[in-house]
Order: structure tokens, then sequence, then C-alpha cells
């Protein structure tokens, strides 16, 4: 008797050890991970303003997504929240995930304006910049000749191919986002900015953001160029040191390229051309 109970004792366990190993490779994880998920679900929504999109809905725990919040004409994006409270500013967002999650992108309406500094040309210049709301902020970057942001800024994902040197309207990043009369300055218009006869242009900070304030000789009035960087790929570069601003104007001899007044704190000049796939940011003028 005590054997044939010991044999079905053995039986017992052998069973319970083949249920286990079953359920493991299942992947039932429960009974090894004190019943933690490990696939979780990221859902995106936004309130009146704009549209969003995200770069995956289901996801393993400790993987990525990426948010990108895109502003209906009139409207900009000021942040992403979850349960109420903001989560960050930045567009794209690419958010950690360890749980299920849900985003909701904030659109406020907005009116751009500008300021008259008396220049030659009669040209006024926005007092922020397409995709900020205030003067210091970075707002949006863009490649040349495309019209939203985007999380990745190469060549590869470059879309607008130049045919000639003027940029069409549909392509003009201020024109597309703020509508109106607003379009992205030539070069010719920057220089007239920054050539000291009609302005002086000081390195400074404004609400702790570094940039340069550019003052009319005329009539003492001013806007803030945010130091903003550029990105290149999936990373802003040199933000709070320099700053690249593109113009409508293309490089005749190479079509790749653009016209950028570019900047930092020892010299400000729009004389460089830059790889158009860059994602620079954009100050807007109106006649």
């Amino acid at each position: 008797m005590n054997k044939l109970r010991f044999i079905i004792n053995i039986a017992y366990i052998f069973i319970l050890i083949l249920s286990i190993s079953s359920c493991k490779e299942d992947g039932d994880d429960n009974i090894f991970n004190n019943g933690a998920k490990s696939i979780y679900y990221v859902s995106v929504r936004s309130n009146n303003g704009g549209t969003v999109t995200i770069s995956n809905i289901e996801v393993n725990s400790g993987e990525t997504v990426e948010l990108k919040a895109i502003p209906d004409n009139g409207y900009v994006f000021t942040y992403w929240t979850e349960d109420g409270e903001i989560v960050s500013h930045d567009n794209p967002y690419t958010a950690f995930i360890i749980s299920d999650r849900v985003f909701y992108a904030n659109f406020a309406k907005f009116t751009p304006e500008y300021v008259d500094l008396e220049l030659p040309s009669g040209i006024k210049w926005a007092t922020c910049n397409v995709g900020a709301t205030a003067p210091e902020e970075y707002g949006d970057y863009f490649a040349w000749g495309e019209t939203k942001p985007k999380g990745v800024y190469t060549s590869e994902t470059y879309t607008f191919r130049a045919t000639s040197e003027v940029l069409p309207l549909s392509n003009d990043a201020a024109y597309v986002n703020w509508g109106g009369g607003w379009r992205m300055p030539t070069q010719t218009e920057f220089l007239e900015l920054i050539n000291t006869k009609n302005c002086s242009c000081i390195w400074t900070t404004l609400n702790g953001v570094t940039g340069y304030k550019i003052t009319s000789i005329r009539n003492g009035k001013s806007i803030f160029l945010p130091a903003a960087g550029l990105r290149s790929n999936y990373f802003i570069n040199h933000a709070g040191t320099s700053g690249g601003y593109w113009s409508s104007s293309h490089y005749s001899n190479n079509l790749e390229q653009s016209c950028v007044l570019s900047f930092n704190q020892n010299e400000i000049h729009c004389s460089i051309y830059a790889w158009a796939f860059y994602g620079t940011s954009i100050r807007a003028v109106c006649n």
C-alpha cells in the first residue's frame, strides 16, 4: 500500500511540473512575476483644435511609443496630459511604457501677432516662432519645404523635393500653419533685419532662454529669436547655444540646400546654406 501511495505521489508531482512548464511556454507569466503584465495598451486622444498619431498601441513592457500632435489652422499644440497632469510639452513626444496609459493632446487657439520695426521694406516680423505662443518658446522644427514637425530628420525621411529656387506657398510652413498673409522670410529680408543700419542684435536671455534680441534703430521696438538649435535625426542639437531659422530662399547651385539665418553668441549671419532635411525654427513675416 505504501509503495502504491509513493508511486501515486510521484506521478502527481510529475504532472504538476508539466502543467507549470506548459503555462510558462504559453506565455502565462503570472506565476513567475507576481501577476505583472508583459503587454500594455496605449491610447491617445485630443481636444478640439487638432489631431494625433501614435506609433503603436500595443507594446511590450519597457518599450517606447511616439506621440505626435498636429494642430489645425488657428491652433497650436500646448502639452500632453495624463490623468489631468501635464507630462510633456514635447511634440513629438516619446513615452516610456510600463503600464496601460491614456494620453491627451491639448491645443489652444492662437492668433499670431507682429512687430513693426519700421524696416525699409515695410515687412513686419512675428513675435514668436511657428509652433510657439511666446517669444522665448522654441516652437516647432521644420525641414525646408515641409509643413509639419516630425520625429526623425534625415535625408531618408525628407519628403519635399525642390524643382526651382522659389518655395511654393503650399510648402511654406508659416503660410500653411498660420494662414492669412504670413509666410517665411526671404534671405534678403533676413539680411535687412540684421543689418546694423536697421537694427541692433544683442545676445541675451529672455525668461531664462538664450537668444538674440533684435531692436529697431528707428523706433526701439524689438523681437527675440531663441537659440533653439536644430534637429538632425532624432536629436535636437546645440539648443541654448545656437539657432537656425529657415528662409524661403533655395541655393541655386544645389537644390538640396537652403539659406538659413544662423547664429551663436559670437555672430549672426544669413550667408550660409544648410541641408534642407534639417529641422530648424521658422519666424514668419507679413507685409
